[in-house]
């Protein structure tokens, strides 16, 4: 009960971002144009991949606290205070390397126009200072995780969203259409939402608000756990975010908005996988071998009966969506990258499980290994395939990635078979949809049917599928309908 509860949690908490990206995206796009997001875009990833200076810290807390459940208040403090404190030192390096290095990024590598250069050059310290503040999210969100509070950090995440989406807005909106507005805005809304993240944690531990530093031993163990989790954090991000960055080197600016708002549209819908591999991980973290691999294969069909519908209802209507929701123009640009992407994002969603599986279990070097070997012959693929294909090239990249990782995934965890088997028919759908999308679009009556017979397609293999993971919920509710009605009879 309580899994379904967390995974209901985490997926209200999860939607709550997307809602508001379909607001957001398009009044930003009115407000900067498509070269100022396109460029804010990749501030935004350029950030994000400095939360490389956590360390995993805020993955080893998460860890540390659900494997240790039944310990002390002192205990589960040291290890909350032990990671923070660490977490601060690495912050502030971080800080010091990206001030140093985004000048050059976006003088010499970034093809930005000259104009949006002089407004970004001015707030570059203002990126420096966002590295702290990841570093201290990713340790005050594992609290929350290890501690299994997901309702609070879930009404942190939508509360906090709201800030960080909305604020800068409105600060552009009313100052400037600039990034010299856009990027300080940014960070002062992101520290209102880790200020409120703080309140929470501190509370859920609980830590007190006197330090209490656990020793050295302490902190190289959290360490030998992070230390893994940190480089798959920093392989993570230059996997899934290098299209992006390639994108911005070989091809103009504006390319990179029509990549990434369907990019951003597309992997959104991981969103149940991801609050299902959140709310497994404590639980994970305390099971036996077998007993985890067993609720791990349970979670893995239930993630691909639901994805496959999602997926293949999102290839067929991708197109008509992006015209209503940006326009005619950036929809025949942007439509095809989503329909691929939504490949990755069902092989994605699959391989969040084995991959949780591993760092439960205490093996995050495992994870970590196999993200190293994907690295290369991701590189080798994604370059010519922008410089021949332009953005679809950068899509079927991903797609190439996401199959081995997926794979590998799963053969250490002794998934493979399964799930390979459980793959066969999703996939057939999805490259149906795919050709059917560019055949008869879903606009036309043609398209129209050919979509909804796709849709039921999903649907009735989603529902077969899922038969043998109902049939203990089934019996369970009429055990307690019998139940009822004996206490009501007698």
């Amino acid at each position: 009960m309580s899994t379904r509860r967390h995974t209901g949690y985490n997926l209200i908490g999860a939607i709550a971002p997307i809602l508001l990206m379909l607001v957001t995206v398009p009044l930003y796009l009115h407000a900067l144009g498509e070269v100022r997001y396109g460029i804010l875009a990749i501030v935004w990833l350029l950030t994000g991949y400095f939360n490389f200076f956590d360390f995993g810290l805020g993955r080893a807390t998460a860890f540390a606290i659900a494997r240790h459940k039944g310990a002390s208040d002192d205990v589960r403090a040291k290890t909350f205070w032990t990671a923070l404190i660490v977490n601060s030192l690495f912050g502030l390096i971080g800080a010091a390397i990206l001030l140093a290095l985004a000048g050059p990024l976006f003088l010499h590598v970034f093809n930005t126009p000259p104009e949006v250069r002089a407004e970004l050059m001015p707030v570059l310290p203002w990126l420096a200072l966002s590295v702290p503040l990841l570093t201290l999210e990713g340790v005050f969100t594992g609290a929350l995780t290890g501690r299994e509070r997901f309702l609070l950090l879930n009404m942190r995440t939508t509360i906090g969203t709201a800030i960080t989406q909305i604020l800068p807005l409105f600060f552009v909106w009313y100052l400037a259409p600039t990034l010299t507005v856009a990027i300080p805005a940014t960070l002062f809304a992101r520290a209102i939402s880790v200020a409120l993240l703080a309140a929470i944690a501190f509370r859920a531990v609980p830590a007190g608000i006197r330090p209490n530093y656990g020793g050295h031993a302490l902190a190289r163990e959290l360490l030998g756990y992070g230390g893994w989790v940190s480089l798959a954090s920093a392989l993570n991000p230059i996997i899934a975010n290098l299209d992006r960055f390639l994108i911005a080197a070989f091809m103009p600016a504006s390319a990179i908005a029509f990549y990434t708002v369907p990019f951003q549209l597309v992997t959104r819908g991981v969103v149940f996988s991801n609050a299902l591999a959140t709310a497994l991980f404590p639980r994970l973290a305390r099971m036996e071998p077998e007993e985890a691999r067993r609720l791990a294969e349970r979670a893995v069909r239930a993630n691909a009966a639901l994805m496959t519908v999602l997926c293949v209802a999102g290839i067929l209507i991708m197109q008509p969506f992006l015209s209503l929701w940006i326009n005619q123009g950036f929809a025949e640009k942007a439509a095809l990258v989503g329909q691929l992407i939504a490949l990755s994002l069902w092989l994605n969603a699959i391989a969040l499980v084995p991959f949780n599986l591993l760092q439960a279990q205490g093996r995050p070097r495992a994870t970590t290994t196999i993200m190293m070997i994907q690295t290369v012959p991701f590189v080798a693929l994604a370059v010519p395939g922008i410089l021949w294909w332009g953005i679809a090239g950068a899509a079927l990249a991903r797609n190439f990635r996401s199959v081995v990782d997926v794979a590998m995934l799963t053969h250490r965890t002794g998934l493979l078979r399964s799930t390979t088997r459980l793959a066969v028919v999703p996939f057939a759908l999805m490259i149906g949809s795919i050709a059917a999308a560019q055949i008869q679009p879903a606009i036309t009556p043609r398209g129209i049917v050919l979509a909804l017979a796709l849709i039921g397609a999903a649907t009735v293999w989603a529902a077969f599928t899922s038969r043998q993971m109902l049939a203990p919920l089934a019996r369970q509710f009429n055990i307690r309908a019998a139940n009822f009605i004996t206490r009501k009879n007698t």
